[in-house]
C-alpha cells in the first residue's frame, strides 16, 4: 500500500502520469527546499533576537563580521536540524522521519497561530485601543481560533499510527519544556523576560558583531 511505500509520491506519479513523475518530483523538491529555507530563516532569526536580549546565550546574538548574518544561530540550528532529521530517518525511514517531524511542526504551528490571534486582540485593547476594530481585532481572531481547534483536535483524536504519533509526543514535550524554561527564566532572570518583547519587535539594524554592543 501507499502508506507502507518508502517513496509513495513517485509510485503514484508513475502509475497515473507515466513520465510526468518528473513534474511531481520537481514540485516536491521545490516545496521541500522552500519550506526548509523558510524554517531555517525563521528559527535562526528568533534565536538571534533572543540572544541579543540574553534570553538565550549572547553568542546567538552575534553576527558575522563580513556577511552580517547571524552565523552562530545558523550553525546551531542547522546542526540540530540535521541531527534530528538523520536520526529519525535512520531509526525509521525517510518518509517516517519526515512524517514525525511534520506532525510535530503542525501541532506547534497551529498553537502559534492561535496565540497570534489572541495576541492581536490583547495588543489592540492594551496598546492601540483607539484603533481597535471589533470585526478585525475581535471577531476575526476569535473565529480563526475556533476554526483552528478542529485540525488541532484531529491531531490527537485519534492519535496517528506509530511511529507518526511520536510527533505528537515530541510536540507536547517540547511545549512543556518551553513552559519550564520560561518559569526558570522568570525566577532567575526576570529582566530577560521583561525584554522578551524585543525579540519580536524590529528595531534598528545591529552594526556590531556581538549582541552586547546592540544594547
Amino acid at each position: 500500500s501507499y502508506a507502507e511505500n518508502p517513496d509513495p509520491w513517485t509510485t503514484m506519479a508513475t502509475t497515473y502520469w507515466g513520465v510526468g513523475w518528473v513534474i511531481i518530483f520537481l514540485a516536491i523538491a521545490n516545496s521541500a527546499i522552500a519550506n526548509a529555507n523558510a524554517g531555517v530563516n525563521a528559527a535562526t532569526r528568533v534565536m538571534y533576537a533572543m540572544g541579543r536580549v540574553n534570553v538565550l546565550p549572547s553568542a546567538f546574538g552575534r553576527t558575522h563580521p563580513e556577511h552580517r548574518t547571524p552565523h552562530v544561530a545558523i550553525i546551531a540550528q542547522s546542526i540540530l536540524a540535521l541531527v534530528v532529521a538523520l536520526a529519525l530517518g535512520a531509526a525509521f525511514d525517510p518518509v517516517g522521519g519526515f512524517s514525525i517531524i511534520a506532525t510535530a511542526v503542525t501541532i506547534v504551528v497551529i498553537l502559534v497561530y492561535m496565540t497570534v490571534c489572541v495576541s492581536t486582540t490583547v495588543f489592540y485593547l492594551r496598546e492601540r485601543r483607539d484603533q481597535f476594530n471589533v470585526l478585525l481585532h475581535g471577531v476575526f481572531p476569535v473565529l480563526a481560533i475556533v476554526i483552528l481547534l478542529a485540525p488541532l483536535y484531529y491531531q490527537f483524536a485519534p492519535l496517528p499510527a506509530y511511529p507518526v504519533r511520536l510527533g505528537n509526543y515530541f510536540a507536547v514535550i517540547w511545549i512543556v519544556l518551553g513552559f519550564v524554561a520560561l518559569g526558570l527564566a522568570a525566577a532567575q532572570r526576570p529582566q530577560a523576560i521583561a525584554q522578551a518583547e524585543e525579540v519580536f519587535v524590529e528595531d534598528e539594524a545591529a552594526p556590531e558583531t556581538d549582541s552586547t554592543t546592540n544594547r
